[in-house]
């Protein structure tokens, strides 16, 4: 999707939940560990690997360093600023802010660390320029991962309202194999689904003419979308709308019916949905 200039004055809601904020923090304090302890870059390991507790150690103080930073910046002074009302403009600034503290007290820890070094601006601008291209990937990652689950979550409400809307009108909504609606049709019109290998073959009527769909799904996928609308299993390939049936026989092969507006075609009862089946649909006489 293309950038349009009016996104940056839309509202920034991806980080107003804490349950947002904490696997941010998280994310980015385990992410820049991992970083600097692995890739190490510009050989930052061997910079401390006469210390004390050896390099990890350093570089595992670094990391909680950041991560303090952004627990001061996420739910200390977000709270006081009351940053829900940010747009997504204000919210860029914000971030370089939050790189800003997390640079100042990186700078800090590595001070306290090292008696031969001293707070200045130099040191600070340099802690500034590593911490810039370091936080960048996992803040993004982690804000691309809440983007698409807010996405999902509301694209889920839209289809359950759809559904229900869908309900209240009572239509019956088929879906394919990847759930996605492909056919909505009133149930009266609706007379049965037959089993085509990896499709199923939608009968049904538009005034008095006979119609037939095909759709890439199967009959135990198609089931339980029509099964409240009068809809039962006469066998593992049919199912049928019971209102519409004419007949419901018994001959030397088996049980068998045949529905109104299909009657050339016989459509068996098999022995294990007869006895469901004769609860909804009686015997012919």
């Amino acid at each position: 999707m293309p950038f349009h200039p009016l996104q940056l004055k839309d509202s920034f809601s991806l980080l107003y939940a804490e349950k947002n904020r904490v696997p941010l923090i998280l994310f980015c304090g385990l992410y820049c560990f991992l970083f600097l302890f692995i890739f190490s870059p510009h050989n930052m390991s061997s910079w401390y690997e006469g210390e004390f507790f050896g390099p990890a150690f350093v570089l595992l103080i670094f990391s909680v360093s950041g991560m303090v930073a952004l627990l001061v910046s996420r739910f200390i002074l977000a709270r006081i600023s009351k940053d829900q009302n940010l747009i997504n403009a204000q919210y860029f600034l914000w971030f370089l802010g939050e790189v800003l503290l997390v640079a100042a007290i990186v700078t800090l820890s590595n001070v306290s660390l090292h008696s031969y070094l001293t707070f200045s601006i130099g040191e600070y601008l340099d802690t500034l320029r590593y911490s810039f291209l370091i936080i960048i990937p996992p803040y993004a990652i982690a804000l691309l991962w809440f983007y698409t689950r807010e996405k999902s979550l509301e694209l889920e409400k839209l289809e359950n309202a759809i559904k229900i809307d869908q309900k209240k009108s009572g239509l019956v909504v088929l879906n394919d194999e990847q759930n996605k609606p492909v056919m909505t049709i009133d149930p009266g019109n609706l007379l049965m689904i037959k089993s085509e290998d990896n499709y199923v073959q939608v009968f049904y009527t538009t005034g008095n003419d006979l119609k037939k769909e095909l759709i890439r799904s199967s009959i135990k996928k198609i089931e339980p979308q029509i099964a409240s609308y009068g809809f039962a299993r006469t066998h593992r390939s049919y199912i049928v709308n019971y209102a519409k049936v004419i007949l419901f026989k018994k001959n030397s092969k088996g049980y068998h019916i045949c529905i109104d507006g299909l009657e050339n075609q016989v459509i068996p009862v098999s022995a294990s949905y007869l006895p469901s089946f004769s609860n909804m649909v009686p015997l012919t006489s």
